[in-house]
C-alpha cells in the first residue's frame, strides 16, 4: 500500500477503555489511509498510515486527532508507534466545546 506511517504525536484516553484517540502529525494535503493496532499483555502498537495528495503544498504540521479501536481495555498497558517507541500520554480526551452564545 502506498504512503508512509505518520508521526504519532501523543495519545489520550476516552471514557470507553476500548478506545484511544490518537494525535497523529500530518501535512497539509495528506490523507490517513488506514490505522491498525496490535495488541499484546503489555503494549497496543499503533500505526497510521498517511497519504499524500499531488500537487505541492506548504511545510505545516498539523496535529489530526484520530480514534483507534482496541480489542482489550488499554488498562495499563503502553502505546507504542510503529517502531516501537513510546507513544506519551496526554491524559483524557476532550473533544471540541461549542462556541459559546451570548
Amino acid at each position: 500500500m502506498t504512503g508512509r506511517d505518520a508521526e504519532l504525536m501523543s495519545f489520550q484516553r476516552t471514557g470507553d477503555s476500548r478506545v484511544i484517540v490518537v494525535n497523529v502529525g500530518m501535512g497539509i494535503g495528506e490523507q490517513i489511509i488506514r490505522s491498525s493496532a496490535v495488541e499484546d499483555t503489555d503494549s497496543v502498537r499503533v500505526t497510521v498510515r498517511v497519504r499524500r495528495n499531488t500537487g505541492s503544498a506548504p511545510a505545516i504540521v498539523l496535529s489530526i486527532p484520530t480514534v483507534v479501536r482496541l480489542n482489550a481495555s488499554l488498562l495499563e498497558r503502553a502505546v507504542l508507534d510503529g517502531a516501537g517507541h513510546t507513544v506519551p500520554d496526554y491524559g483524557d480526551y476532550v473533544g471540541p466545546r461549542p462556541t459559546p452564545t451570548r
